[in-house]
Order: C-alpha cells, then structure tokens, then sequence
C-alpha cells in the first residue's frame, strides 16, 4: 500500500491527469465486474467439482453431502467439531443450521449408521477420518485455488477505492 508520503512523490513526479467522474465510475464498474465474475467462477468451480464425484471415492458419501444445502452444512459443521476437538451435539446442529432437532437428529443417525460420523463422547458428534479426507480432498483444494484469485482481485478494488479516495483529498492538500 502507498502511504501519503510516497504518493506525494508519485503525484508531484508524474503527469497525472485525474479522471473525469463518468470515467472514473466506469473503472470502478469494470474492476467491480471482474471481482464479481471471479467470485461466479469459485461458486461454478466448486459446484462442478462437487458434481464430477471424482473416481475412487465412496459414491455414496460423496452423493450424500453434496445432495442439499443442509447435508453440504451438516459436513462443515461435522469437520469443524473433529478439528477443534470439540464435537457437537444435535441441539446445537440444528441451531448453527438453522433446521429442526429431528432433522438434525435424522442426519446425525443416517451418518452413525455408515460411520460417516462419530459419537465419541454421549449424543456428542463429530466427523469420521474419512469425512475429513472427502471435504478436504474435494473443497479445500478447490477452495484454496479460488480464494487466490478472489484476494488478488478483492485488494484491486481496495486499492483503487483507496486510491480515488486519497488522491481527492492529497490533491486539495498540495
């Protein structure tokens, strides 16, 4: 980030024509446009990997968390409870998921049964190992990639509103 100083320098060195406010919108507009169309892509990105089903994985977990909104939920909050070493019970499921008890209790049985989940405490849950290794192998590398792009286009749009913001005021002081 260009601190006031540096600018100074910048804006007393170089030719600087400031841009005319329907241009000015115009950049704003474009460089809001490809943050937006980056953030479209991750969102694509990840549906599509969550419909590719890679090969070698259990079919079955696979189809399961990925079918609704809530199940897709349900595995965060599951891999959240065994990495914090913090498992979870079904009250506080449905709260965070914002569904009913018994939905959150269907869930947590349907996932007891295929071991997809563990009770390793009374009525106190978390993922199973190979939970983990599903979520991490299908969203957390898709989603690390992702982000990457989202940063760089989120601190151009900082920058710049920095910069219009700054070169304003820098401008009236010099």
């Amino acid at each position: 980030m260009v601190n006031k100083v540096e600018y100074m320098k910048l804006l007393h060195s170089a030719d600087l024509d400031v841009e005319p406010p329907k241009q000015r919108h115009e950049t704003r507009k474009r460089i809001w446009d490809a943050y937006t169309a980056a953030v479209c892509n991750a969102e694509l990105s990840f549906y599509k990997t969550r419909k590719e089903r890679s090969n070698g994985h259990n079919m079955k977990l696979v189809r399961y968390f990925t079918s609704t909104d809530t199940r897709q939920m349900f595995a965060r909050v599951m891999v959240k409870a065994l990495i914090n070493k913090s498992p979870t019970s079904a009250v506080d499921v449905a709260s965070q998921l914002v569904i009913t008890y018994k939905s959150a209790t269907t869930m947590i049985k349907e996932c007891l049964d295929t071991g997809w989940v563990e009770e390793p405490s009374a009525k106190l849950y978390q993922a199973s190992d190979e939970l983990l290794e599903l979520f991490q192998e299908f969203y957390v590398k898709e989603t690390y990639r992702q982000t990457l792009e989202i940063q760089r286009l989120r601190n151009l749009v900082t920058e710049y509103e920095w910069f219009l913001h700054n070169m304003t005021d820098l401008a009236l002081e010099s």
